[in-house]
């Protein structure tokens, strides 16, 4: 498996580079600065292999700002 991710926050996406031969279970570090605007808003984050001719998606889940925020 090459997989990357993706992550949508509005009209803004990102994108790792992918993990060449990474088996199923890879180890990703990769740190977005995303400016976000409302806590309520969704981020949809998205795994792909990448093949020859077509990408896979092979998962994909919505979390909320809120959830992903941290009390300091």
């Amino acid at each position: 498996m090459d997989p990357y991710v993706t992550l949508k926050y509005n009209k803004i996406q990102f994108k790792t580079d992918e993990l060449v031969n990474a088996g199923k279970t890879p180890k990703r570090d990769k740190i977005f600065d995303v400016e976000v605007t409302s806590i309520s808003d969704n981020f949809l984050i998205e795994v792909y292999d990448v093949d020859v001719f077509n990408n896979e998606l092979i998962g994909a889940g919505i979390a909320k700002g809120r959830d992903l925020c941290v009390d300091s």
